[in-house]
């Protein structure tokens, strides 16, 4: 039986948009994390311009509303893919005026083959301001162009079918704090042969 055109290309229905899962006071308190972190770091496989800062859990406001939407976004997931995901803890990533992210897929590469994420199954973003230019998240294959609004969520497969590109921030400094969930399936697999 021949694929459907949805199933080649991805169902649009799995990029699914949370809205308002932070509050202004939130977003407030994350924003001047964000300007005054110092010890940003290359969060990246390959040591490329990737900065990337973890978020202490420290019982702030800051730690306490990144772990709730980081949770929520979880149980989300949950939901609509029917499947146990691991934790996953809250990290935030730095982009400044001229990076841009090209076409990808989070859990392979283009063609459908392994690379280093390849335990992933689904992504999700959170948005953490709005105030720049540029820094739309593309999905070609389903013609969905979104432009990030600050307290939104994004998540989808993280499969070659869901390819997706950021464009190129223009003036000002972009915020999000990425997941990548790993069914606890997987996990539970690689115990098992690494005790083989």
């Amino acid at each position: 039986m021949a694929m459907s055109e949805t199933s080649r290309i991805g169902n649009p229905k799995n990029i699914v948009f949370l809205h308002d899962l932070l509050s202004d006071i939130e977003l407030s308190a994350i924003r001047e994390f964000c300007v005054s972190a110092t010890d940003w770091k290359s969060s990246s496989y390959d040591g490329s311009k990737d900065m990337g800062i973890g978020v202490p859990n420290d019982g702030s406001l800051v730690a306490t509303s990144l772990f709730n939407a980081t949770q929520t976004i979880r149980e989300n997931i949950e939901e609509h893919f029917g499947r146990e995901l691991s934790t996953q803890y809250p990290n935030i990533r730095k982009w400044e005026s001229g990076d841009s992210q090209p076409l990808h897929a989070d859990g392979e590469d283009l063609e459908g083959k392994p690379n280093e994420a390849y335990s992933v199954d689904y992504a999700s973003v959170i948005y953490l301001n709005d105030d720049y230019d540029g820094g739309e998240l593309c999905f070609p294959l389903q013609e969905i162009r979104f432009k990030p609004i600050a307290g939104t969520a994004a998540f989808f497969p993280a499969n070659r079918w869901y390819r997706h590109s950021v464009s190129e921030i223009g003036n000002g400094t972009r915020y999000t704090s990425p997941q990548f969930w790993v069914p606890v399936k997987h996990l539970k697999l690689n115990e098992f042969y690494a005790k083989r």
